[in-house]
């Protein structure tokens, strides 16, 4: 054996499967280089809130509601037999929105909105162990929610 023989024993250089995980960069280098650059980092944080700002406000439309609240008034035994009074309170809450129901507000209205669009934007509700049924609806005009939630119960 020679002197460097020797040597290399008594040192061990650590290898990267010794079990030691260390990252790829220094931790306190990183984030000095982000102090150092901490003004490009506010500027460009400022600029791109400001530019999603200004594209949401330019690509989406309002959104307003109409809700209107109606008084189930159960049937009494001198009503008629075959009166639409008589129908459940659940029956009359799906005959809000069938397509005939929705078509004809869609003409009285003179809407160009598909009736499916009409049928989306409008939920009609019936709250819990009472007999009020609420008939939400969602349109980008204040004027037209209010005529479509109208319009569907008349």
């Amino acid at each position: 054996m020679n002197e460097y023989d020797i040597e290399a024993e008594g040192t061990e250089t650590p290898t990267p499967a010794s079990g030691t995980p260390s990252l790829p960069f220094d931790i306190i280098t990183f984030l000095l280089g982000i102090w150092r650059r901490r003004m490009i980092i506010i500027v460009a944080t400022v600029a791109s809130v400001a530019a999603a700002y200004v594209a949401s406000m330019a690509l989406s439309t309002r959104e307003y509601a109409s809700t209107p609240l109606l008084l189930y008034d159960p049937p009494t035994l001198d009503d008629e037999a075959d009166s639409a009074s008589q129908l459940s309170l659940n029956t009359l809450v799906d005959l809000f929105k069938t397509r005939q129901n929705l078509e004809a507000v869609r003409k009285k209205l003179e809407l160009e909105a598909k009736v499916k669009a009409i049928g989306y934007s409008t939920t009609i509700d019936l709250r819990r162990k009472t007999t009020l049924l609420e008939i939400r609806t969602r349109w980008n005009d204040a004027e037209e929610a209010a005529a479509i939630a109208n319009s569907i119960y008349e």
